[in-house]
């Protein structure tokens, strides 16, 4: 902020619906704007990116009304419109200001997030683009066609080669980083280089996790056990299982570092006494408090003890299945919303389990609130899953769920 600024708040957004008709003309006004000065004023943004490479980034991934996408008359299978992806974003340095401009508009000062799981490729291509498509076609094992077409939904692979190209007279731009998510991985392009990194690595970090399928909880249980590994701390909500079922899932020698919530709705009994992971009733189980009234006061808890608790810190939610018979679907976004966010703010990985199908009409509506959704299924006898990343709105190929 300079001297001169009235005060405000970072981080302060135009929303789509004050876009002019190109992104790169949103920049030079969203800076006049706070300047109070003519946009002619300001330095060209020709030195800085090439707008029409923006133009080609941004423009078209935003719906006028700032609320949904342009209708392509694709639709999920629950019958509506998926929701709009944030990415790209393009963050630069114009006129002494730090400038994101996204799906959602154009931010001054913004916070930008840590990608430390990133790590820079080695350039086999000096078309940025191409080197992008290059590098994930080696990490996912599909064809380069195919994923040049995925990538094409989410950025354009032309135009993310020409954004930081020198001026036609061969001097040289100041450039801009543009971050996004494709296939499951994170993607970071700067001037002097290219990063990528697993999108899972960047939820454990801190992430909310939807798990579903009409499977035994058993089988909710192995996989999620995979989501608590990790030395930071355990917390375990329970809204309908017994508390017996902590110590399995914990990473052996850490049963004395694990609190559970155990809502009234949650079996308890003598045999359900929590004991360590080996067995041995000699060694402490998980510290165990039961928490009455609604849900709102299970989630205030749930928040207080995040709030006490490391960063990084592993939260399981087992299961999510008497809020979803209890309310509608708004109700139970509703209701997630604040804890998910709370989640993030404290760097945690979060998962909730839900037994019922990825297809249904409840976990449609509020899988919006989550990073991520892991879909479970038996084929036969053999446990299999499959990854939907809300990011980039891709899905991998079902697997074995090791257990």
């Amino acid at each position: 902020m300079r001297d001169d600024d009235p005060p405000r708040g970072d981080g302060e957004t135009d929303g789509a619906s004050n876009w002019p008709d190109r992104a790169s003309l949103a920049v030079v006004r969203r800076v006049a704007d706070r300047e109070g000065a003519s946009a002619l004023s300001l330095p060209a943004l020709n030195g800085t990116v090439d707008p029409d490479a923006l133009d080609d980034l941004l423009d078209g991934r935003a719906g006028a009304d700032g609320e949904s996408p342009p209708d392509t008359g694709a639709e999920s299978a629950a019958g509506t419109t998926p929701e709009r992806t944030a990415w790209p974003a393009v963050t630069t340095s114009y006129d002494g200001r730090t400038v994101r401009v996204d799906p959602d508009g154009v931010t001054l000062s913004p916070d930008e997030p840590d990608w430390d799981h990133v790590s820079r490729i080695d350039a086999r291509t000096d078309d940025v683009g191409a080197g992008v498509v290059l590098e994930l076609a080696d990490r996912t094992g599909e064809d380069p066609t195919r994923v040049r077409s995925e990538l094409s939904r989410i950025v354009d692979p032309g135009a993310l080669s020409r954004l930081n190209r020198p001026r036609a007279n061969g001097v040289p731009r100041t450039g801009a980083t543009v971050r996004f998510t494709a296939l499951g991985y994170d993607v970071v392009v700067e001037p002097d280089g290219v990063s990528v990194g697993c999108t899972l690595r960047r939820l454990r970090a801190g992430g909310n996790v939807l798990v579903v399928g009409s499977v035994p909880d058993a089988i909710l249980d192995s996989a999620g056990s995979r989501l608590l590994e990790g030395d930071d701390g355990h917390l375990f909500a329970l809204f309908d299982r017994e508390v017996g079922i902590v110590p399995a899932q914990l990473p052996l020698g850490t049963a004395r570092e694990a609190t559970v919530l155990a809502h009234a709705t949650a079996a308890r009994s003598a045999a359900s006494t929590p004991t360590a992971p080996d067995g041995d009733r000699s060694v402490p189980g998980p510290a165990v408090t039961d928490v009455g009234g609604d849900f709102e006061t299970v989630r205030e808890a749930i928040e207080a003890e995040l709030a006490e608790a490391e960063e990084g810190v592993r939260l399981c939610v087992a299961s999510l299945r008497p809020l979803v018979e209890a309310r509608e679907p708004a109700a139970v976004r509703e209701f997630l919303v604040p804890l998910c966010a709370a989640v993030r703010d404290r760097s945690a990985l979060a998962h909730y389990t839900l037994p019922i199908d990825r297809e249904s009409a409840a976990v449609r509506a509020i899988e919006p609130a989550f990073e991520a959704t892991l879909e479970l299924r038996l084929e036969g006898a053999t446990p299999e899953q499959r990854w939907h990343f809300r990011d980039g709105d891709h899905t991998t190929e079902w697997a074995r769920l090791e257990r």
